[in-house]
C-alpha cells in the first residue's frame, strides 16, 4: 500500500470518528477532497475501491469504498476534458471492471454500490452510446451475476434518465441529451427483458429491494423515452401486477402510471421521442388506467381506513383525472366506445363514490374537462350513463357542500344531462309523501349531518374540504336540493329512493 492510499485511509478514519475535534475533521475531509484534482486521482481512486479489507473494520472499508468511487467521479467531472483519449480509454475499462468482474461480497454496501453506478454514469453522460457502444451489453449481462451486481446495473441505467428528464439541473448540452434518450430507446427492449429475467432468476436473493429497484428503472425511463414504447413492452402490465407488493412498490408503480396517464396526449416534447402509440395498446393502457380505481377503494367494515390508504386513493384519483384532461381528445377520436365506456364506469363513476371529498372533487376536475372535449350535441353517448352519473353528482355536491362544482358540469352536460339532474332535484323536493323522510347517513365529529353543515356553509359562504369521519346515525336529509342554476335552497319533501341507496352507499350504513 503507498503512501498517498495509506493517507486516505487514516484521514478517513479520523472524520468518521465520533470524538473528533472540528478541526481535525476539517483537516482530514479537505486531505480526501484535495485529491480531486490530482494527476494521479483516478489510480489512487481504483486502490481504495479494490482494497482487500485487511486491518479495517467494515464501517472504515465501506468508507474507504465509498470515497473511492466518488474520487472516481469527482476526477472525471473535473479532469475529463485534460485526458488524452488513451487515459479516456483506461478509466471505462477499470470502471466498467467493477460490476463486470467484482464478486459480489465485495458489493455488499448499498451506498456503495449506489457510488459506483454514479461513477459509471459520470462517463456514459459524455460517452455512452457513440463512443462507448459495449457499455449496455456488458452492463446488462454482468447484472445477471447477483442481484448487488444488479443493483449497479439499474442504477446506472437510472442516473442516465435521470441525466435527461426536464427535471434535470445539470446542464447537460441538449445534442448529448438526445443522444442518450435515443440510446435509452433503442436498448428499452434489452433493458426490460433483461430486468424481468433478473427478478426471475435473482429475485430470492435481492427480494422486495431488487423489484423496487426494477419499477424505479421504469419510473425514470418514462420520463424521457416514448411512452407508446414502453407500452408496447407491457410495461404496464407489469406495474399493474406489482400494485400489491408493498406500499413503496405501489408508490412507485402509480408514480409510473401518472407520467404514462400525462404523456399519451402529450404532442411535442423536444427532449424525447415522439408518441406514437398504436390503438392496440392505447386500449389497453386506459383499461389499466381505469382499473386503479381499485386500489383507491376503501376496505370493507370493520377494517379501517388509514392515512396510508387515503394516500394510494388520491395518487389513483389523480392519475384518472389527468388522464381525461391531457388525453380527452386522443381516447375520443381514437377508442372505441366500449373502451371509453370502462374507463367511464369503472374510473369515473366508482371513484366518485368514495368517501373523500378532496378525492371526489379531484375526480370531476378531470371529467369535466373530458366531457367539454365532446363539444356541444344534442345528445350525451350511451357511456356517459347520464342518469346515474347526474345522482351521484348530486348527491356529491351535497356531501361536498359546494354548488360551484354543479357549475361547470351543467354547463357541459347539454339539455340531456340538465334534464337527468333537474328529474333527481324534482323528485328530492317531492312532497307526495309528507314532509320528509329519515335516510341513514354519516354525522360528522361535530354531531350535525353533511346536509346541515351544507346550509350552515351556504349561509357563512364556508366550504369543507376534508374527509368526513364519525359514526352513522338516522338524520333526515332535510330539504336540501340543487336546482338548475346550481343555488342550494330549502324545502319539505321526500330523498328519492335511488339517491337514498347512493347516499347510503357513499357516507356508510
Amino acid at each position: 500500500m503507498d503512501a498517498s492510499v495509506r493517507s486516505v485511509i487514516e484521514a478517513l478514519r479520523v472524520s468518521g470518528q465520533p470524538n473528533v475535534s472540528h478541526a481535525d475533521r476539517v483537516v482530514a475531509e479537505q486531505h480526501c477532497t484535495s485529491l480531486y484534482d490530482h494527476p494521479s486521482a483516478c489510480e489512487i481512486a481504483h486502490r481504495l475501491v479494490t482494497h482487500d479489507g485487511s486491518q479495517l473494520d467494515a464501517a472504515l472499508l465501506e468508507r474507504v469504498q465509498f470515497f473511492g468511487h466518488t474520487l472516481f467521479r469527482e476526477a472525471i467531472s473535473r479532469q475529463w476534458q485534460r485526458w488524452t483519449p488513451e487515459q479516456r480509454a483506461s478509466v471505462k475499462a477499470v470502471l466498467l471492471s467493477y460490476p463486470t468482474q467484482l464478486p459480489a461480497d465485495r458489493l455488499r454496501s448499498p451506498i456503495v454500490r449506489q457510488k459506483c453506478a454514479v461513477a459509471l454514469a459520470e462517463v456514459a453522460r459524455r460517452e455512452w452510446p457513440q463512443c462507448w457502444q459495449e457499455l449496455m451489453p456488458s452492463l446488462l449481462n454482468a447484472g445477471r451475476t447477483s442481484a448487488a451486481h444488479a443493483s449497479i446495473v439499474m442504477g446506472v441505467i437510472r442516473e442516465l434518465a435521470q441525466e435527461c428528464s426536464d427535471e434535470s439541473t445539470r446542464g447537460l448540452p441538449q445534442r448529448r441529451r438526445l443522444e442518450i434518450v435515443s440510446g435509452l430507446q433503442q436498448a428499452c427492449n434489452d433493458i426490460f427483458n433483461t430486468i424481468g429475467g433478473y427478478l426471475t432468476s435473482l429475485g430470492q436473493e435481492g427480494g422486495e429491494a431488487l423489484l423496487r429497484a426494477a419499477l424505479e428503472v421504469f419510473r425514470d425511463l418514462s420520463q424521457v423515452v416514448s411512452v407508446s414504447r414502453l407500452v408496447e413492452l407491457q410495461v404496464d402490465e407489469f406495474l399493474s401486477s406489482n400494485l400489491g407488493k408493498s406500499d413503496a412498490c405501489r408508490k412507485t408503480a402509480l408514480q409510473t402510471f401518472s407520467t404514462l396517464a400525462s404523456e399519451v396526449g402529450r404532442r411535442k416534447n423536444k427532449n424525447r421521442p415522439a408518441n406514437d402509440m398504436g390503438l392496440e395498446h392505447l386500449n389497453r393502457l386506459t383499461i389499466k388506467i381505469a382499473g386503479l380505481a381499485h386500489a383507491a377503494l376503501p376496505p370493507p367494515p370493520p377494517a379501517p381506513y388509514t392515512a396510508e390508504m387515503h394516500e394510494v386513493a388520491m395518487q389513483v384519483a389523480y392519475i384518472v383525472s389527468e388522464f381525461l384532461e391531457t388525453s380527452g381528445d386522443v381516447l375520443l377520436q381514437r377508442l372505441p366506445a366500449h373502451t371509453i365506456a370502462v374507463l367511464w364506469r369503472h374510473g369515473v363513476v366508482r371513484l366518485m363514490r368514495h368517501p373523500s371529498m378532496d378525492l371526489v372533487a379531484a375526480v370531476l376536475h378531470g371529467a369535466a374537462m373530458f366531457i367539454k372535449q365532446l363539444g356541444p350535441r344534442a345528445q350525451l353517448p350511451d357511456w356517459f350513463l347520464a342518469e346515474e352519473f347526474s345522482s351521484l353528482l348530486l348527491v356529491r355536491i351535497f356531501r361536498l357542500g359546494d354548488p360551484s362544482l354543479l357549475a361547470p358540469m351543467k354547463e357541459l352536460l347539454g339539455s340531456e344531462g340538465l334534464r337527468a339532474i333537474d328529474a333527481v332535484a324534482t323528485d328530492l323536493t317531492s312532497t307526495a309523501t309528507g314532509a320528509g323522510s329519515d335516510v341513514p347517513l354519516r354525522v360528522d365529529a361535530h354531531g350535525i349531518s353533511w346536509t346541515e353543515r351544507v346550509a350552515q356553509q351556504v349561509e357563512s359562504e364556508e366550504m369543507d374540504t376534508e374527509t368526513d369521519e364519525g359514526a352513522t346515525s338516522n338524520v333526515s336529509i332535510g330539504a336540501v336540493f340543487v336546482d338548475k342554476y346550481g343555488k342550494i335552497k330549502n324545502a319539505c319533501g321526500h330523498a328519492l329512493r335511488s339517491t337514498a341507496a347512493l347516499s347510503q352507499e357513499i357516507c356508510g350504513k
